[in-house]
This record gives structure tokens, sequence and C-alpha cells, in this order.
């Protein structure tokens, strides 16, 4: 998995058809429960990808504590997608969005 650091953007290239791409947001876009805030899957192509499993991983057992969610999809069919994260209060709807992530991303047979 190649590092994000700061930034809102990466491209995957030569995806194979059939095999799993992990989206995840890293330290650089934490993820914090107690703050109600949460990244989720915005928007992709279905045709190209399917999402097969989301995972929060939280550093300690502790209320407050940070970590990371994790996205993985699976590729199933040729194509171009872009996966679109966002970190929000699903409650307050899109108006409470604070960042985006986007995942570009290569399908070939």
């Amino acid at each position: 998995m190649p590092t994000i650091c700061n930034k809102t953007s990466i491209f995957f290239s030569a995806c194979l058809l059939g095999s799993m791409v992990s989206a995840t947001a890293l330290p650089a876009q934490a993820v914090n429960a107690s703050t109600g805030f949460s990244w989720a899957v915005d928007q992709f192509d279905k045709q190209i990808l399917e999402l097969v499993d989301s995972e929060a991983n939280y550093k300690a057992n502790t209320v407050g504590a940070s970590g990371e969610v994790s996205f993985l999809f699976r590729a199933r069919a040729p194509g171009a997608s872009t996966i679109e994260l966002k970190n929000w209060r699903h409650w307050e709807g899109d108006s409470s969005i604070t960042r985006r992530f986007h995942l570009q991303v290569q399908v070939d047979h």
C-alpha cells in the first residue's frame, strides 16, 4: 500500500481483474469516532468495482482514541473508476463534509 501522506488523491494502475484494491484513510487523515466524524464511501463505479468490506481500527481501546478506517474493493470489470471517500457526520448530511479523498483505479484484464 503506497503512503498517502497529506495528499488528497492517489492513482493505482494495472489492477488486474478480480484483484483487490484497498483504500485506507491513513493517520494523516485519521478517524476519531468520539468527534462524530467518520470516513465513508461517497461514490465509485459499481460496474467496475465492488465494495467488499470496511473496517475501523483504533490504536487504543479507550474513548477518544484515534485510528484509521479501511475500505476493500474487488475489481469486477476492466475500466477506470474513481473511489471517492468523505469525512462527515452522516446524520448531518453532506453539509458536514470536512475532507474528501479520491483514489483513481484502472482495472486491466
